[in-house]
């Protein structure tokens, strides 16, 4: 019998917040690449860096829902916890790389548009590049939401699975 445990089958929060993970981060990928289509590849590199964190998360998903169904002898838990780790390091740095972009784009943008440079001024209310700041404003909350999400499941995640070794331990003696 199959004794290990399997945080994908551990109620309907989990599986919720793993939703709101995979969602959230989606709509966070696709409203930095918009930033950077508008700009020119202006943001690409945090396009790039929240690209890495989507794609790490759907590593992770698939991770924890396929593996412990199909391959239950890889199933190893210390490399799915260090995994979780690796994934809210990356959230957490896609959101301090969003709020540096927000935080120094709206320095310059106020800057240039004090100097009474016409030509910045209509380039920055054109309706794309207005849309696409508030974008990555809007990515910015969403990519802090995410990283949240990611360090609620990791700390429900870690404590099952700690109580749960505890309780082998108990059993087992």
């Amino acid at each position: 019998m199959d004794t290990r445990l399997r945080f994908s089958q551990k109620g309907v929060l989990i599986a919720s917040l793993r939703t709101v993970q995979l969602t959230v981060g989606f709509t966070t990928l696709f409203l930095t690449g918009y930033a950077a289509s508008i700009f020119q590849g202006d943001f690409f590199h945090t396009f790039a860096l929240t690209f890495a964190s989507f794609s790490w998360t759907l590593l992770l998903l698939i991770l924890i829902f396929i593996l412990p169904h199909w391959f239950p002898k890889w199933n190893f838990y210390w490399g799915r916890l260090g995994v979780e780790i690796i994934t809210l390091i990356l959230w957490l740095s896609s959101f301090s790389l969003l709020v540096w972009e927000c935080t120094a784009g709206d320095a310059a943008f106020a800057v240039f548009g004090d100097s009474g440079n016409t030509e910045f001024v209509a380039y920055v209310t054109a309706s794309s590049i207005k849309s696409a700041i508030i974008g990555l404003k809007v990515a910015t909350g969403l990519a802090c939401i995410n990283w949240v999400a990611f360090a609620a499941t990791f700390v429900i995640v870690s404590t099952y699975w700690f109580s749960q070794s505890k309780r082998d331990e108990f059993l087992n003696n």
